[in-house]
């Protein structure tokens, strides 16, 4: 069952890093040699509709009792998903904050492992009481909606990064000295 999820990752690892990579310089020669971060959030937006979609397959799948091929592909969506979105949004980071990469590092990593504990410890409750159909199709809407945050983001990014720049360069002046 590792294998779906492993060639979905690495297809996932591929379309955000060397892909993105592409169109977002691709974009920066079409807007007059200017790069923006919010550029490549754009590329997230497959996710919008791949890693929900995989998570429900499975989740159907496997709780309907189908055979091995459609939940399978849904655990490769899954793992384009979950291998394409945290790429990019270190990628959005990096692009964002260059100065505080190794802080935005520790960020997610905390806010990500705190998430993976909360549902390592809920996730048997939540399937004994739900079910696995159901609860897959929870955390594909879930995922969703997640995912459906990163539109405000492509609108109102540059403003948010407009915002927050003099307390960015006061965080870099405290740490730098």
């Amino acid at each position: 069952m590792n294998l779906p999820c492993l060639i979905g990752a690495v297809i996932g690892c591929l379309y955000a890093g060397p892909f993105s990579d592409w169109f977002v310089m691709w974009m920066a020669r079409r807007n007059g040699g200017v790069k923006e971060a919010e550029t490549r959030l754009w590329f997230g937006l497959a996710n919008l509709i791949i890693s929900p979609a995989g998570l429900i397959l499975f989740g159907v799948g496997t709780g309907q009792g189908w055979s091995w091929g459609r939940p399978y592909l849904g655990l490769g969506f899954i793992g384009f998903g979950w291998g394409c979105s945290g790429d990019i949004a270190m990628s959005y980071l990096v692009d964002c904050y260059p100065d505080m990469v190794l802080e935005g590092m520790v960020g997610v990593a905390v806010i990500n492992n705190t998430l993976g504990m909360i549902f390592t410890f809920a996730c048997e409750s939540w399937l004994t009481a739900s079910g696995v159909q159901n609860t897959y199709i929870a955390i594909g809407v879930l995922e969703f909606v997640f995912v459906l945050t990163s539109v405000p983001l492509i609108i109102y990014g540059k403003r948010i990064r407009i915002w927050t720049a003099p307390s960015y360069k006061k965080f870099l002046e405290l740490r730098d000295g």
